[in-house]
């Protein structure tokens, strides 16, 4: 697998994740708070190369699309065992900015900007994505997909009942500063 096709693979996986947090820290604004603390945890656990936590969050379709959750972890820990072996390490995973929550059926739905930052020979990569945030329940609970690469026929397929109301922002080119 070349490095674009893998580094595409793991974005894919590490952005379409799923986040299952205790109702009982709930405070304040509840879905946005929820929303955005969730987010962060997942950034948080990838980044501390807790795999088996943050694969618990993973969206479900994708856990079954890569083969379950065990098969994810290794797929994972694979790719990022290749980047290594190339020179390439993830430095890190941040959440930005949340847009408003909108209601999408009997959903809600946001968009979280997420960075992936890269160590590459030479330099830092970084990619900006953007985070289709669904809650079944609420605010409770949310559910991320990476939205930047799904054509807009196929999200309203996958999310019957999106609210056209909110944009996926138009998807941004890697940025590559040398060191």
């Amino acid at each position: 697998m070349s490095f674009r096709s893998g580094y595409r693979y793991l974005v894919m996986i590490f952005s379409s994740c799923i986040f299952f947090l205790p109702a009982t820290a709930q405070t304040g604004n509840m879905p946005a708070d929820n929303l955005m603390k969730q987010a962060k945890q997942m950034a948080i656990d990838f980044n501390k190369n807790n795999l088996a936590a943050f694969v618990k969050y993973t969206h479900p379709n994708v856990v079954k699309m890569v083969g379950g959750e065990a098969k994810m972890v290794e797929v994972i820990r694979s790719q990022v065992d290749k980047w290594k072996e190339e020179g390439i390490s993830i430095s890190s995973v941040s959440i930005g900015d949340a847009k408003p929550i909108v209601k999408a059926g009997t959903e809600l739905h946001s968009v979280v900007a997420q960075d992936l930052v890269l160590s590459v020979p030479g330099g830092k990569l970084t990619r900006t994505s953007y985070l289709l945030a669904t809650s079944p329940d609420k605010g409770v609970t949310w559910r991320f997909i990476d939205a930047t690469n799904i054509p807009v026929d196929k999200l309203y397929q996958m999310f019957p009942n999106y609210n056209k109301a909110l944009v996926i922002p138009v998807k941004k080119e890697p940025v590559f500063i040398a060191d």
